[in-house]
């Protein structure tokens, strides 16, 4: 492989091509290949894991909302309209963020 790079940085002609059946040659394609195949599947992993993450993240943000509302609801039930109010401006406050 380094003297194809020196060949092909010298405008040389490139060495011969190596015995393509030899046990060493096979070898390293096949690690390549396993290789190349193990980061596929570490990639698909990676998206699915970020595409669960995303959609957790937004479950958090629907059940946080109902927290707030079913908290301002019950200030709003003990008379405490003040306070449902202050909640839902928090809530506004935090989901525009």
């Amino acid at each position: 492989m380094n003297q194809t790079e020196k060949s092909l940085d010298r405008a040389e002609a490139l060495p011969a091509l190596p015995d393509l059946d030899s046990g060493k040659i096979k070898g390293w394609i096949q690690l390549i290949q396993r290789l190349e195949e193990r980061f596929r599947r570490s990639e698909e992993k990676k998206l699915a894991l970020e595409a669960n993450v995303i959609a957790q993240e937004a479950q958090l943000g629907q059940l946080l909302s109902h927290l707030h509302a079913n908290i301002a609801s019950l200030y709003d039930n003990l008379g405490q309209s003040k306070k449902a109010e202050e909640v839902r401006r928090r809530a506004e406050v935090l989901h525009a963020g």
